[in-house]
């Protein structure tokens, strides 16, 4: 279970770096650490290439994981992957009470 602990505070921790956004696609795409959820990690990805300038392995890696879990997943779990990574923001621009 120190896996999904791992994956838990990487979501805290982690967000702004699309580095670790493509770590926690390809997580919530194999199901390492974390259950598996193909719309979690088409989110992750997708949010991640969305971060600006990245490397190239990294960009082409996104682009590929998304070309493969869009494969494997409906047009409503995809639409429903690309709201989560509209309304995503980091933790640091959430209003908390």
């Amino acid at each position: 279970m120190g896996g999904v602990s791992n994956i838990r505070s990487c979501h805290g921790d982690c967000r702004p770096d699309p580095r670790a956004q493509v770590r926690l696609g390809r997580f919530f795409a194999l199901g390492w650490g974390v259950r598996k959820d193909y719309i979690e990690a088409y989110m992750w990805f997708l949010v991640a290439l969305r971060q600006g300038p990245q490397t190239e392995v990294r960009t082409q890696y996104a682009w590929d994981s998304i070309g493969e879990l869009a494969g494997r997943m409906t047009v409503i779990q995809i639409s429903e992957a690309k709201a989560l990574a509209d309304r995503w923001r980091p933790i640091d621009s959430v209003e908390l009470p």
